[in-house]
């Protein structure tokens, strides 16, 4: 096969503009990086349920936030 400049050229760009893969996100604020509980809803014990964004002790898996989910003494959800 042989390729012009042209068509080398519209290659070039048809692959430039497409989207890299990357994974879907299937929960809104999966990862609490807006630094509180937008898109979660909160209920039971939410006495020591927070989000963390490295100003106490609850460290990120990835990120720069993370949730502490610790109902005491009862459930939350």
């Amino acid at each position: 096969m042989q390729w012009t400049i042209a068509g080398c050229i519209a290659l070039a760009l048809a692959l430039g503009s497409a989207e890299p893969a990357s994974a879907i996100n299937l929960v809104t604020n999966g990862g609490f990086e807006t630094g509180d509980f937008t898109g979660w809803t909160l209920s039971g014990n939410t006495f020591f349920t927070l989000v963390d964004c490295g100003t106490i002790v609850v460290a990120p898996h990835t990120g720069e936030c993370a949730a502490a989910l610790g109902a005491i003494g009862s459930d939350n959800s």
